[in-house]
């Protein structure tokens, strides 16, 4: 149950931008102490920041991961468009914010019907050149059914 308090914590952010505790409790339904022990556990995971002092506190992710995501998607529409991708989505730890230098980039798409094994094989290359890490390309009628919901669930769409 605890992590799930921390996923839904994380997407309700997600969703807001940014969220005082207030808003979490009557989101969670859980106790200001419950909620102030998940925020501490966020924050030292580098997950979330929080913002302002007293009465005014609200919790939001870090810079670093928001810019991430905007780098990344920056640099991908172009490509993803030179594909005829009609829609895409980023999943996985660049999402979470807790992915390394090393980590790789998760990316759902929804390809055009023509989409051959060679695109995807040079969608994927081209994204690795561009964004200089490796690239996990999945199509959405591709994802396992064990995953989907949790993939779908906190999905960062883009396009």
């Amino acid at each position: 149950m605890k992590t799930q308090t921390a996923l839904k914590i994380l997407d309700f952010i997600k969703k807001k931008g940014k969220a005082r505790p207030h808003d979490l409790v009557r989101f969670l339904g859980i106790s200001h102490v419950a909620l102030h022990k998940q925020l501490r556990g966020l924050i030292t995971k580098g997950l979330l920041v929080k913002q302002g002092d007293a009465p005014c506190v609200s919790y939001a992710f870090p810079q670093s991961t928001m810019g991430d995501l905007r780098s990344i998607i920056r640099e991908a529409i172009p490509i993803l468009k030179r594909y005829n991708i009609r829609k895409a989505a980023l999943f996985g730890s660049v999402v979470r914010g807790d992915s390394t230098p090393a980590s790789d980039v998760d990316m759902l798409i929804d390809p055009p019907p023509d989409f051959s094994l060679f695109d995807r094989a040079g969608l994927t290359v081209d994204l690795e050149e561009t964004l200089h890490r490796p690239v996990d390309v999945v199509d959405y009628k591709s994802i396992k059914p064990l995953l989907r919901e949790s993939i779908l669930h906190y999905e960062y769409p883009f396009l």
